[in-house]
């Protein structure tokens, strides 16, 4: 197991699902997580990513603040990724991919870093089996995941499903739960499940759900 940080910069993105082993592309625009990103590369690679709870009152790519009653707009739970890709774009925007390492709880908002960005105390003990390589056999169902699949509109008609098919059960698992377009809501709920096992039955469901609805409407 990896020594893991206890404080952690957020990076909050509504519907941005980080989970462990599973690989995310962000872009930073703002100056805030611009500062992120540099400050990250030269401090360790490591960026916790949160959604916030409303995204009705926050955009795609901003951060959940303080609300009037003192709660907080971000959820309690996120994953933590390293940077394993970086590139600088031309207009001063910066790309990056994350590896997933390990979910934490986020605890005590820190002072904000010079940067602008939040930070916070994370507690990550509960999630170390996170860094356990993933299991090639959790029992999925293959041949019903697939039919599920192929009459589904949540993926693009050009993917490649053989090379998804071909990796192992719970990277399976993983790579849908990032890829597939669900609700903000939904992906928090599948990054809290206490298991690969119970992830995969989760997004099953989740998407027996959405080809029942794409069935009804047409």
């Amino acid at each position: 197991m990896s020594s893991f940080p206890a404080t952690l910069p957020i990076f909050p993105v509504v519907g941005a699902l980080l989970l462990p082993h599973a690989r995310l592309p962000l872009v930073a625009f703002e100056p805030r997580y611009i500062a992120l990103v540099e400050d990250t590369l030269r401090e360790g690679r490591m960026i916790g990513m949160v959604q916030p709870r409303d995204s009705k009152k926050v955009g795609a790519g901003e951060e959940g603040e303080a609300r009037e009653d003192g709660k907080d707009d971000l959820y309690c739970i996120g994953c933590a990724g390293r940077i394993v890709r970086y590139e600088e774009w031309d207009d001063g925007r910066r790309f990056i991919v994350l590896k997933g390492v390990r979910r934490f709880r986020r605890t005590q908002e820190q002072e904000r870093a010079q940067g602008g960005y939040r930070r916070f105390a994370v507690s990550s003990e509960e999630f170390a089996l996170d860094e356990v390589a993933p299991a090639s056999d959790i029992g999925l169902p293959r041949e019903r995941l697939e039919r599920v699949l192929r009459g589904s509109s949540m993926l693009p008609n050009d993917f490649d499903m053989a090379g998804l098919l071909a990796c192992g059960d719970e990277e399976v698992v993983n790579l849908l739960c990032v890829l597939c377009p669900f609700a903000p809501n939904e992906k928090q709920a599948l990054l809290e499940e206490a298991s690969a096992v119970a992830r995969s039955r989760t997004v099953l469901t989740l998407l027996d759900m959405q080809a029942a609805s794409s069935s009804t409407r047409h």
